[in-house]
């Protein structure tokens, strides 16, 4: 059976969302065209039919493999040198896509070597891998699971960690300024230059809301993906709420850098109008919020009035083809009409396709004279060589009988290089004399797509009014 196999981690569970393939062990996003090309033959699940087979045994070179590049991984882990550990560990995956080391790990590092913009994407993808990581840990020993899931968490916490600081001083480092003062700071401001403090405090408030939607689309995937690990680790796990409250603490400590940095509780606002009225500069302050309140209330209306507007638009389409009929229902039976033409000539590209497919099945289990021949002497070569090596020390005598037989068989094979080339020159007579048909099925298509278009094009005309009649 065939089944997307994700590129990354090996995963074979995938959602649609928007259009977009996401796989359930890392998280990464696939177009259509993507996951189309990772298609691959995947054996059915054990138990739909027969007894369920026994776990593939690694063949002793691949086993060899794969314990250097476990070993090379780790000694890099080790080292922090996360670039290589990542190939090592990408490249483990391949080998034994049930590893969860690798299946962790190369996610992990792929997040830990992320770029600041990439945060919360990153974070995200570490969460969404935490289900298939624990599956896999699930079938090693009991006795493992405890230390691997002591693991995880460790290094999901100092992820955590590294991406919230990395997120917190590059907010800081673009705001033109700081982000908040304290109430003893804003207060000694004020006395010393209401005016300049004021324009101070405006210019903190710019640099917050530029702030703002970066801290929220960073922290929060941070916050949720320790969460999540803690849930994990509970209900998967089994691990008691005093086990996993150290996760939880993490969680806190993260979420709280973005609640110090930009959402610190002070009474900036109160204590700026109490000044400013003690000064004669009520009005200032007030002038200045009510404007701001009037921006507010002019984007709201407008958001208001458009959805308004497109409402008594959809309104208007429907009456107008309620009272339109006969129009409507031209459309839609001519649409109807292109539509059945267009089916038709998708089952008559997929009979085209299905003989295209059989010739083409045909050709490659037939041979030319020459390769035929080399084929059938290849056959009785290999028998006799079975049979010679089959017999005994002291049959000395039949042995090089066969070996005679065997030398005169491969002088009547044909030449490799004669064979070779009448091969390809069927090859090539076979794609001239397939090539009108694949002309065809091209011209199937272009008119195929061509009708569909259409349809389209007349289905689109029910949800709007004609231009002469608006």
């Amino acid at each position: 059976m065939k089944q997307i196999v994700c590129e990354l981690c090996g995963c074979t569970r995938f959602s649609k969302e928007d259009g977009w393939f996401i796989c359930g062990g890392c998280g990464t996003r696939y177009s259509q065209a993507e996951a189309r090309n990772m298609l691959r033959e995947v054996p059915d699940a054990p138990g739909a039919a027969g007894p369920e087979p026994a776990a593939p045994v690694q063949p002793p070179e691949t086993a060899e493999r794969s314990e250097k590049l476990l070993l090379l991984a780790r000694r890099a882990k080790e080292s922090n040198d996360s670039v290589t550990a990542a190939k090592y560990y990408q490249e483990l995956l391949l080998e034994e896509p049930e590893n969860w080391e690798a299946a962790f790990y190369t996610i992990y590092f792929d997040a830990m070597n992320g770029k600041i913009a990439q945060i919360g994407e990153a974070a995200a993808r570490v969460s969404n891998s935490l289900d298939y990581v624990f599956e896999l840990i699930k079938k090693r020993p009991r006795e493992e699971w405890e230390k691997d899931s002591v693991e995880v968490v460790g290094q999901v916490s100092a992820l955590a960690l590294m991406l919230s600081k990395n997120a917190a001083d590059t907010i800081r480092q673009n705001a033109s300024g700081p982000l908040f003062y304290t109430t003893q700071e804003t207060n000694a401001m004020i006395d010393r230059n209401p005016q300049q403090a004021f324009a101070t405090l405006m210019l903190l408030k710019k640099n917050r809301d530029v702030a703002g939607p970066n801290a929220n689309s960073w922290f929060a995937p941070i916050g949720s993906m320790l969460i999540n690990l803690g849930d994990k680790l509970h209900q998967e796990m089994g691990w008691n709420y005093g086990q996993v409250k150290a996760v939880y603490d993490v969680a806190a400590s993260a979420v709280g850098v973005a609640r110090n940095l930009l959402f610190r509780q002070d009474s900036t606002g109160d204590e700026l109008k109490k000044h400013m009225a003690a000064i004669g500069m009520q009005d200032v302050y007030e002038t200045y919020m009510l404007a701001n309140q009037r921006k507010k209330d002019a984007e709201w209306n407008a958001q208001q009035e458009e959805r308004q507007r497109k409402e008594q638009e959809r309104e208007r389409i429907r009456l107008y083809w309620e009272e339109h009929t006969e129009e409507r229902d031209a459309i839609v039976g001519e649409a109807a009409e292109l539509q059945r033409q267009a089916d038709g000539l998708q089952k008559e590209i997929w009979k085209l396709e299905e003989e295209t497919n059989r010739e083409n099945r045909e050709f490659r289990k037939s041979a030319g004279p020459l390769e035929q021949q080399y084929r059938d002497l290849e056959t009785r070569i290999r028998e006799k060589e079975r049979v010679r090596n089959s017999l005994g020390l002291f049959k000395g005598k039949e042995k090089q009988r066969l070996t005679d037989e065997i030398e005169k068989l491969r002088k009547q094979q044909p030449d490799e290089t004669d064979w070779k080339r009448e091969k390809a020159d069927r090859e090539r007579a076979f794609r001239e004399r397939t090539k009108p048909l694949q002309e065809e099925i091209r011209q199937l298509r272009t008119s195929w797509d061509e009708l569909n278009r259409k349809a389209d094009a007349l289905r689109a005309k029910l949800t709007r009014i004609p231009e002469e009649k608006a």
